[in-house]
């Protein structure tokens, strides 16, 4: 960005800057690694860019990123390209890994579980 627009270090303090990865964290390296794994597959394999998404994304009937983790586990240990890219023992421990988080989450009572089990009493 900065050298595109000839910006100096100083302009970059007043620039906004945004990165949403479509997991969890923009630092954790799986992310980088399948979104680069991704790409260049893609490059690889020839595929066709898809034309530009115009419209509402929310109430498309195009594909979506997983509504929730429990959708995204499903999808990742279900993913025979995850198992060629990184690997069966990667894709056991992240498997593993978010069934730890689902089932710690799901012992947990949430501050909306508090508020409407109480407003309904």
């Amino acid at each position: 960005m900065a050298l595109q627009m000839g910006a100096t270090i100083h302009d970059l303090e007043e620039a906004e800057l945004c990165y949403a990865p479509q997991f969890g964290s923009a630092k954790d390296p799986v992310n980088f690694a399948g979104m680069v794994a991704a790409g260049l597959d893609g490059i690889e394999a020839d595929l066709p860019l898809e034309e530009a998404f115009v419209g509402n994304a929310y109430t498309s009937d195009s594909v979506h990123v997983p509504a929730s983790m429990a959708e995204a586990l499903q999808a990742w240990e279900s993913s025979d390209w995850i198992t060629q890219t990184f690997g069966a023992e990667v894709q056991d421990h992240y498997t593993n890994m978010a069934r730890v988080e689902l089932a710690d989450f799901g012992s947990s009572v949430t501050d909306w579980e508090r508020y409407r089990s109480f407003e309904r009493l």
